[in-house]
Parts: structure tokens; sequence; C-alpha cells
């Protein structure tokens, strides 16, 4: 199931907020609000795309998506070893329902994946200020023979860019969380004015993994909004009890 990435809610009435706010004078939003960048609900390339020994890479350009920041993603996928040529490869697909990146390779393939989100090549011109950093869901990770696999994320102003790579060292369900303070470079970046965002993957031999979404991490809700959603909570439960 997806999660709500837009605006992720509090359980609690419009009334039970106004009416907290006006006794404690608070007027910070009680949200923490993150920005979708995919969901994989929408394609128009033919998938499953398959690259081997004949045909090691590919470049899968679409446009023209909706749940997909500035519209256009573009996938590289390569193959980097076939233990066995002929007879390993790797395949990728979008599967729109429920919304899945599905990334599969043989037991002796490794691969090195892209997804580039900057508008096809128009810039997003996204605000990035205000978010803490960048999430990718995965639904699994096989660990594929033992190997971690790095997973660099990149953001870029047009004029300069920065990185951050982090290693999946465990198998299963997980979210990894790109923090932009931790990037390097990122004191060159204007996060106001971020024109690309990019992920690689450096998938080794039989790693199969997928994604369910790459969204923003939103912003922290102030220590006052903090107290907001707390007595809005407990007046929502003194309602529920009344």
């Amino acid at each position: 199931m997806k999660r709500l990435t837009i605006f992720r809610r509090a359980a609690v009435s419009a009334g039970a907020v106004a009416l907290s706010c006006a006794a404690i004078g608070i007027t910070q939003s009680a949200e923490a609000t993150s920005i979708l960048i995919d969901d994989f609900t929408d394609a128009n390339a033919v998938w499953p795309v398959i690259v081997n020994d004949a045909n090691p890479n590919q470049v899968i350009s679409e446009t023209g998506l909706n749940n997909v920041f500035g519209g256009t993603r573009t996938t590289e996928i390569t193959l980097t070893n076939a233990g066995i040529p002929q007879a390993d490869d790797i395949r990728i697909s979008v599967f729109m329902t429920p919304g899945i990146f599905d990334y599969r390779s043989t037991s002796e393939a490794s691969g090195f994946l892209s997804l580039t989100y900057d508008a096809g090549g128009a810039g997003l011109g996204i605000d990035l200020s205000n978010q803490i950093g960048l999430d990718i869901d995965f639904l699994s990770f096989d660990l594929g023979n033992g190997i971690p696999m790095p997973v660099t994320a990149t953001v870029s102003d047009g004029m300069n860019s920065a990185s951050l790579e982090i290693s999946l060292t465990s198998a299963g369900a997980q979210v990894i969380t790109f923090d932009f303070m931790d990037f390097s470079n990122i004191g060159s970046v204007d996060l106001s004015a971020i024109q690309s965002i990019s992920f690689d993957f450096d998938a080794g031999n039989a790693a199969d993994f997928r994604i369910d979404q790459i969204v923003t991490t939103g912003v922290i809700p102030a220590p006052g909004a903090l107290a907001l959603l707390g007595i809005a909570g407990l007046l929502g439960m003194r309602r529920r009890r009344a």
C-alpha cells in the first residue's frame, strides 16, 4: 500500500485544531509535508526492458507522466557483468498497478541502474530548501549473493551538484533516507532551485529489488506544532468519548 506522500495529515478534526490554535496561540502548520518524486503509477515505455550481452545498455525516456515530478522519467540500465555469456541478463519493469519499479537479475548478472528526474532536460525548478532529504521506499531487497547494494542520490541546481551514497546491507522492505546535510558539496548547491534529481543503483550479482515510491523527506513540525498535535489529539479523544 502506498504511503500518503503529498500531505501526511494528523488524524484530528478541523474543529479540534482550530480550538487548540486559539487556546495556545500557535500558528505553525501541524503537518509534515513531503513532495512526490515518483510513485511508478504511470509509464509509457514498453516494459519489461532486458539487457544482456547482445544489448548491454538501454536508455528509456518517458514523458508526459502523471505522479512524476517534472513529468519525465529517464531510466538507464547497463549490464556490467555476465558470468555466463548469452545466458545471464537483467530485466526491469514498471508495474503501474499498484505502482512498482521492479529490478530482476539472473544469478551471475550485475548491473548499474540510473533513475533521473529533470523534466526532460528543461529543469525541475523545485524548491527543496524546506525539506530534510530524499526517501526511497523499497518494498523488497534480497541482498543477492550477500552483496550490499550502494545507492547514490544526486541533486543539482544546474551549476553545482551534491551527492550521497548509502548501501543496502540487509534484505527485506526498508526506507532509506538521504539527508541533505550529509551530501558532499551541499553548501555549493542552491536547494531552493533544484533542476535535477537522480539515483544510481550499483546492483551486484543476482540482486532483486522493488521500489514503491520516491519522495522528499518532509519538514519536521516545530515544537509548538507538536504540542498542537498532542492537544488536538486529546480533544479528539475526549470528543469521541462524549
